[in-house]
């Protein structure tokens, strides 16, 4: 329930739940998840909720995304962006080390000085860069072959009610 002409949600572009097949020894096997399928705005250069006039897509670098118990910049730190290992820290063959490309994100990151929305703080608005970056995160920690699993990891606002109230 909401009162006013409109009432703007900031929530999950994609929900952090999941579902998975079990296998035959009981250990998950491919996980199924659905989500907000983003268009790519070439005009702006940023991802959109739903459809091209729908709102950015932010990645929260410092909130637990539900996912993963640790958050982006942790994720960082312990070498999640090092494609060129696996998650037992494997070598991956043709793998590549992308930590210095998501660490250029960290001086995207808005704060305070940035924006009045406390909602937006910890967070980047996603480019195609980043989100190839988050992608390759999730492939790399049991989402391979997820179709936009990279969205679990952002949020985007969605406007409730009338956009214009009649007079």
């Amino acid at each position: 329930v909401y009162m006013g002409a409109t009432l703007d949600i900031f929530r999950y572009a994609s929900p952090a739940v999941y579902t998975y097949h079990e296998t035959t020894d009981g250990s998950i096997g491919a996980i199924i998840a659905g989500g907000v399928t983003p268009v790519y705005n070439e005009e702006d250069g940023y991802y959109h909720a739903g459809s091209e006039d729908g709102a950015i897509l932010y990645a929260d670098f410092t909130m637990l995304p539900g996912i993963f118990n640790k958050n982006i910049v942790t994720m960082i730190d312990i070498g999640g962006f090092d494609f060129s290992k696996d998650a037992d820290e494997n070598e991956v063959v043709g793998g590549v080390d992308k930590t210095e490309a998501i660490r250029a994100y960290l001086d995207d990151i808005i704060d305070n000085t940035k924006s009045d929305d406390f909602n937006l703080y910890g967070c980047v608005a996603v480019d195609q860069e980043l989100a190839e970056l988050l992608l390759g995160l999730m492939y790399k920690y049991s989402f391979e072959n997820v179709a936009h699993s990279w969205t679990k990891l952002c949020y985007y606002y969605e406007t409730l009610g009338p956009e214009e109230v009649a007079e």
